[in-house]
């Protein structure tokens, strides 16, 4: 079970030697189609999915569409490699999944106190919702009195146990490290915002930080890159001093969609 979060950007990595191996699958899976456009030199790009070429070994994806989760795992099942998926839903909340040639072997939503006490919310507003209140957030004192009643409930013990127990462990780190990395050390940056440093306050470190710092030890670059945030001056051309574009961008690749996104 993971937490029903709104996300924000996501990102999709693989460990694979050959940029165009990746097309081929993305082809294949009907997820993108027609010819690759080079995005350098500058020019107006066509809506679709950015590629960067092999980089650290790993050849980074980012869609448009909120679908990468519904075919990045087959995407690593026709390569038969291990792949990362990065989702990040505000400056707070964000979640890796770990896919080996196809099978899922994990999700792993943080920060954990936070994350929990999102599904018990969750739940308390089902609860709430159930019972005709249209819009609990809007009755605060409700909500919370809902949510300390659910709070010893075997309801929220049972969605706890599904949620921990559908995370990957330490040892599961082990495929996607390059050499000389541990998995105890990955381990320990996977999981840092649950044990800030005692002189940080609040709001210093990002989702965004977090997830940068632990895909980086991988060798995945640009982890938390949205390109929504780029998207006019990538889809008018106006992007020739690269500021803000991830690494290599001068190799990346945009692969057109076959469908556009729904407003």
């Amino acid at each position: 079970m993971s937490l029903p979060l709104e996300t924000g950007s996501a990102s999709g990595h693989v460990r694979c030697a050959e940029a165009k191996s990746v097309v081929s699958a993305l082809k294949e899976l009907g997820v993108v189609r027609g010819r690759p456009v080079a995005v350098w030199p500058p020019r107006s790009l066509p809506h679709g999915l950015f590629l960067s070429s092999v980089r650290n070994g790993w050849v980074s994806l980012w869609t448009p569409l909120d679908d990468l989760c519904e075919w990045f795992g087959e995407l690593t099942a026709s390569l038969e490699c291990p792949g990362v998926l990065f989702e990040v839903a505000d400056e707070l909340f964000w979640a890796t999944e770990l896919y080996r040639d196809g099978e899922l072997l994990g999700r792993c939503d943080l920060p954990t106190e936070w994350v929990e006490a999102g599904l018990l919310q969750s739940l308390a507003e089902e609860a709430l919702e159930r019972e005709g209140v249209p819009d609990p957030q809007q009755i605060p004192d409700r909500l919370e009195a809902c949510m300390l009643d659910l709070a010893a409930s075997s309801e929220y013990g049972n969605a706890l146990e599904e949620l921990r127990a559908g995370r990957f462990a330490p040892d599961d780190l082990a495929p996607f490290l390059p050499p000389f990395a541990t998995a105890e050390c990955a381990w320990t940056l996977l999981t840092a915002c649950d044990h800030p440093e005692e002189e940080s306050e609040p709001g210093d470190e990002t989702a965004e930080t977090y997830v940068d710092r632990f895909a980086s030890y991988l060798g995945i670059r640009d982890a938390a890159w949205n390109p929504s945030a780029d998207a006019d001056a990538l889809a008018e051309g106006d992007y020739d001093d690269g500021d803000g574009l991830p690494d290599g961008w001068k190799e990346f690749r945009v692969l057109p969609l076959p469908k556009l996104p729904v407003l």
